[in-house]
């Protein structure tokens, strides 16, 4: 699972940003009452939670955003906050990006 999109972040975002959205996340899905996304959350956020690790996973990582990953987000996202087109642009184009990137390889 992507862990940009288990966080609810964007690629190009910053640590303190993935910070946050990591002890909202844990908040929310405290691992004594949802242990498996708790451990999907720690994982996604150990995967991304500084520069050097994202940078790791764009030059290491094989998985492009799929569709389906999109999706989630979205239903994800409405209760939260509206999920605008400049965000979902960003989503794709980093799946669409990446997966370009990798047949290229």
């Amino acid at each position: 699972m992507d862990p940009y999109l288990t966080l609810d972040v964007l690629d190009d975002s910053d640590d303190a940003t993935i910070k946050t959205a990591y002890l909202q996340a844990v908040k929310r899905y405290p691992p004594d009452q949802n242990g498996e996304l708790f451990e999907q959350i720690r994982n996604a956020y150990e995967q991304i939670a500084t520069k050097e690790k994202r940078m790791m996973l764009k030059l290491f990582n094989i998985e492009p955003v799929l569709p389906v990953q999109i999706i989630k987000m979205c239903i994800k996202n409405k209760g939260d906050q509206p999920l605008t087109t400049e965000t979902l642009q960003k989503i794709i184009a980093s799946g669409l990006q990446s997966s370009l990137t990798k047949m290229k390889e």
